[in-house]
């Protein structure tokens, strides 16, 4: 019995060279039982579940697009300044909602989380745009 158990600690510390932790006491239980799930996959197999970095970025550029044509078009024939403002600001925070919640829904996330995230994030971006662009004044932006 004493042989077997230093046989084993033996083969488990060639492993932990090798294999990552969780990997060693799964290796150790599927010896002794069969607890080892399918769930552990190879790491070719987490590869190719990885998202493709030109879809993302693709995806990022259609969000940041529509995010902004959206309070943009709804502004667009208003003349009055101030109510102008108002519906840009309310058009992106709708905006910014459904951003969220799509998100949330494709992320299998809470809604409510990564709504309250998203709405805060995108107000946050708006007042420190609007914030640098009266610092910098409207004179400097002009080619």
């Amino acid at each position: 019995m004493h042989l077997q158990a230093t046989a084993e600690l033996s083969r488990l510390s060639l492993l932990s060279e090798t294999l990552p932790t969780t990997q060693i006491i799964l290796t150790s239980c599927s010896s002794h039982t069969n607890f080892y799930s399918p769930q552990w996959q190879s790491n070719e197999e987490k590869k190719e579940r990885l998202p493709n970095p030109g879809q993302a970025a693709l995806a990022s550029a259609l969000a940041f697009s529509v995010g902004a044509a959206m309070p943009l078009l709804a502004a667009v024939f208003i003349e009055n300044h101030k109510v102008r403002m108002a519906v840009v600001a309310i058009v992106a925070t709708l905006a910014l909602l459904v951003f969220g919640v799509t998100g949330a829904v494709l992320g299998k996330t809470s809604v409510l989380n990564s709504s309250v995230r998203v709405v805060i994030g995108g107000w946050i971006a708006m007042a420190l745009t609007f914030g640098l662009t009266k610092f910098i004044g409207s004179e400097a932006m002009q080619i």
